[in-house]
């Protein structure tokens, strides 16, 4: 897993959070999300309620783990009003307990460019 401590923090594009199994937040780094330590999660980002099961069974399986990925998402917090993509990645820490690092992107700019290029594509087609 990542150690968020160590990571460059100089790109707003990014943030970083590393939670509980219960969806607790343990530490947060980033300029996207102002959020307080030990604060749960599970009400602010419906996603992370129905993930967390998989990430916890992932996390207890003795076999190599990949990022859980979800591109393009509509946040419904405010804090987050553009596009992102979210990656999950479990592990044990040192106590045993289960630990997720969810990297959030902003890829706001990207998704509205690509938007815009499909409605153009589509008003040809209907001029076609």
């Amino acid at each position: 897993m990542h150690d968020i401590a160590t990571e460059d923090q100089g790109n707003s594009k990014l943030h970083y959070l590393k939670i509980d199994s219960k969806g607790k937040l343990l530490s947060s780094k980033g300029t996207l999300l102002t959020l307080a330590p030990g604060m749960l999660l599970l009400n602010d980002f419906p996603l992370l309620e129905s993930i967390l099961p998989v990430l916890i069974k992932q996390a207890k399986a003795n076999e190599p783990r990949l990022p859980v990925k979800f591109e393009g998402v509509s946040s419904t917090n405010p804090q987050l009003p553009g596009f992102y993509d979210y990656s999950f990645e479990s592990s044990l820490g040192e106590t045993g307990a289960l630990e997720v690092l969810w990297v959030i992107t902003d890829r706001t700019a990207f998704y509205e460019k690509m938007q815009a290029e499909q409605q153009k594509v589509n008003e040809r087609k209907l001029k076609d």
